[in-house]
Parts: structure tokens; sequence; C-alpha cells
């Protein structure tokens, strides 16, 4: 089924249900992004067109943060926030690796939508420093974080 990607610099308008993949991003060409791969997982389980709006520059045009002459304090921060409030679901995954990915702003935008009932969570089994996220997550929503990137997909598209 289709699966409209919408990056960073992209519009965010969209005429389909649409997720958000909220989560740590990678800063460093040396650090691979885990958005790919949901993506991959949505096209090959969704059957509904679906739009997805990934806070990342557009790999397919080769662009990189650091080339794409945006002010990060201001027009990259106010897209993610109107993409965050349009979205239907948001698909919040945290691969935490403390060197490479931190997920600073994870965490803040964690505690923005973790009440939201369209919030949908999840870690890796080894990601450090979740537990807190996990406790709030359970608390406020009722479901168990989900530790693979494809049942946290497969419980969205279920939703939807």
């Amino acid at each position: 089924m289709q699966v409209n990607e919408i990056f960073t610099q992209d519009s965010t308008e969209t005429n389909s249900k649409s997720v958000f993949l909220a989560g740590p991003t990678p800063r460093s060409k040396d650090v691979s992004s885990w958005r790919p791969e949901a993506i991959s997982i949505f096209k090959r389980h969704i059957e509904t067109p679906l739009s997805l709006f990934i806070p990342e520059p557009n790999w397919n045009t080769g662009i990189t943060f650091a080339q794409l002459n945006l002010n990060y304090g201001s027009e990259i921060i106010e897209w993610e926030h109107e993409a965050l409030e349009k979205s239907d679901i948001i698909l919040m995954w945290v691969p935490r690796d403390l060197d490479t990915m931190p997920a600073f702003t994870t965490n803040l935008e964690f505690g923005m939508f973790v009440k939201n009932k369209n919030f949908f969570y999840g870690r890796p089994d080894n990601a450090p420093k979740t537990r807190y996220l996990d406790f709030c997550y359970e608390k406020f929503t009722g479901r168990k974080p989900q530790n693979t990137l494809k049942d946290l997909i497969i419980e969205i598209i279920e939703q939807i």
C-alpha cells in the first residue's frame, strides 16, 4: 500500500492517516538511523494509505542536517511541533545509545505526549535509562512498551 514519506523540509499537509516517527535522530553520518527500518516495516504491513512524518532530512537527496540551511532553533523545531500536532499517531522508538544517540530531546517529547491516547512507545531491551519512561508509559496508557520496532508498528497498524 502507498506510504507517503514526509521529511523535515517537506510540507506537513496530508490527506491520509499519519504517524510521526519520534525518537532519537543520528547527528553523525557514522550512526545509522532506525527510521528506514520503520518505513520498510510499515510498507510491508499496512493495507491503507498512510503518511509518515520523518524528522530527518530526505536521505534520497543525500542532504544532511548540516547541509540544510535551516536554523535548528526555529525552523526544524517548528516543523517537528507542527507535524507532531497534526499526526494521528505518535510512534516513539527509543534505541538509546548514550554515546551516539542519547535521546535528550526524545525525553522531553515523551513527557509532552505520554498522556495522549494515540501515543505508542517502545525500546530495545538493551536501551539504557528507559526504566522511568517504561513506568510512566504503563501508568498513563495502561500498555506495556514494545521491545521490538516491528511489534510496535504492528500494534499501531492494528489501531489504524
